[in-house]
């Protein structure tokens, strides 16, 4: 019975272990594509090249300083993927502003429609977290880590018999 109460508690605590260290991440974020240029007095719209991120977590990093009032500023970047939306950021007002938009568990082709108004100097970044893998999400690991673990106890339990 105390063999059995060892076991079981040896086999929570490496769970409770294992599903700590992987919540735990790092990210390494690498920069894939930029702009940057000035949107006043004329507004800048363009539609970008499209651009690769293997890896499934990515964002998208903007900066702007606003011309003041009493010029409004606008921000406007909507996201693409085979020709379907997928993401909107909208921005405007008479500050300057910076910001990001994470896109997780999506890897892929994309392509960005931009419209900016109103702003001295603007920078976009499109950055991948070269960490984040696909096939191997927490989630998945804690599953066949249980599973494996279970299968062990089994085949140990039956070896002693």
């Amino acid at each position: 019975m105390k063999k059995k109460i060892t076991s079981l508690a040896l086999l929570t605590s490496v769970i409770v272990l294992f599903m700590a260290i992987s919540s735990v991440r790092a990210t390494t974020w690498v920069e894939v594509v930029r702009w940057s240029g000035s949107a006043f007095p004329d507004p800048e719209q363009f539609t970008t090249e499209p651009f690769n991120c293997p890896h499934v977590d990515w964002r998208i990093r903007w900066s702007y300083t606003a011309v003041g009032s009493p010029f409004e500023s606008l921000l406007m970047i909507e996201i693409f993927e085979g020709g379907e939306s997928i993401g909107l950021i909208y921005k405007s007002g008479y500050f300057s502003r910076s910001g990001d938009k994470y896109i997780y568990n999506n890897s892929g082709t994309f392509y960005l429609e931009i419209l900016l108004l109103n702003m001295d100097d603007y920078t976009i970044i499109v950055e991948q977290d070269i960490d984040s893998i696909p096939e191997f999400t927490p989630v998945a690991l804690i599953i066949v880590f249980i599973t494996v673990s279970t299968l062990a106890v089994v085949l140990s339990k039956r070896k002693r018999r």
